[in-house]
């Protein structure tokens, strides 16, 4: 998997926009949030929009410094879905099984600015699915938060199985054990221990080819497709038009408008058309 330095990596707004969601929920005050961090309320929902990493983290740095909610990254995985991932998510969502979505994960999840890397190991009957978590290494909060919701997403591919299943049978934490360790046990329901050399999940080799009920093989087609198209091209990805190009292939078809790529890259629709146009494009070029 292509590891980006962390100036160059952007995530999908939709991974902010479910944590505000997340707060709303737990009737935590969001309002002061936004303003501390010069962040308007309206651009979280912009259909697909990314956000810089180094801006993601210091909005997720406020928060978990001014909030006390045990296990956020838990509760933060348990609203997320797949398909807000843009079209990684939708391949990954509609394919045959776990060990085609870890295929998938391998080789489209940095069209989706991924700076969580997962590499498996077989041993026999067991799978090891280790992280590299060395991007946040510096933020040690944010680092569990994000191991959080990394393992609670991936915890609900269950979810895609005719009879869903606990499907973890050990999990190892990096971090130390927090106050409310007890949550991680009851949450993954497997033996969890902490202050170990690497993130980790452990599950039997047998989960690996269990058809997912909800495999779609023309969405995952068309998804997959759509996902390689970016991938060879993320190199060349330059400029403001470059930007576009891709932010339209992470939203899995569904694109924001003109003036909604405008205001997300904060400038004025006159500006934006100039800038797209001394490229020598236009916006329905890119969505084309």
């Amino acid at each position: 998997m292509r590891r980006l330095p962390v100036d160059d990596i952007s995530i999908l707004m939709g991974n902010l926009n479910n944590l505000f969601g997340t707060l709303d929920e737990l009737g935590v005050p969001t309002a002061p949030i936004l303003d501390r961090n010069h962040q308007a309320a309206d651009e979280l929902s912009v259909p697909h929009a990314w956000i810089p990493l180094r801006k993601y983290i210091q909005i997720l740095g406020d928060i978990l410094d001014s909030t006390t909610i045990n296990g956020l990254g838990l509760k933060a995985g348990d609203r997320m879905e797949l398909r807000d991932q843009g079209l990684f998510g939708y391949a990954t969502a509609s394919c045959s099984n776990l060990s085609k979505a870890i295929d998938i994960y391998h080789r489209y999840a940095p069209i989706s600015g991924v700076y969580i890397f997962g590499d498996m190991q077989e041993s026999g009957k067991a799978v090891k699915f280790t992280f590299d978590t060395s991007v946040l290494n510096e933020w040690p909060d944010m680092l569990r938060y994000e191991v959080e919701l990394e393992f609670a997403l991936w915890a609900k591919l269950k979810f895609n199985w005719k009879n869903p299943i606990d499907w973890f049978d050990e999990i190892q934490f990096s971090f130390a054990r927090p106050s409310y360790g007890q949550i991680y046990q009851d949450y993954f329901r497997c033996p969890v221990s902490f202050d170990q050399p690497v993130n980790q999940i452990t599950f039997g080799r047998e989960h690996l080819e269990t058809p997912f009920e909800l495999a779609d093989e023309e969405l995952f087609r068309l998804s997959a497709e759509q996902c390689e198209r970016i991938l060879q091209e993320l190199p060349s990805l330059k400029g403001i038009s470059g930007e576009i190009r891709l932010m339209l292939a992470r939203c899995g078809g569904r694109f924001p408008t003109f003036t909604q790529i405008a205001m997300e890259m904060h400038m004025s629709e006159a500006t934006l058309r100039r800038r797209l146009a001394a490229e020598g494009t236009r916006y329905k070029s890119l969505l084309r």
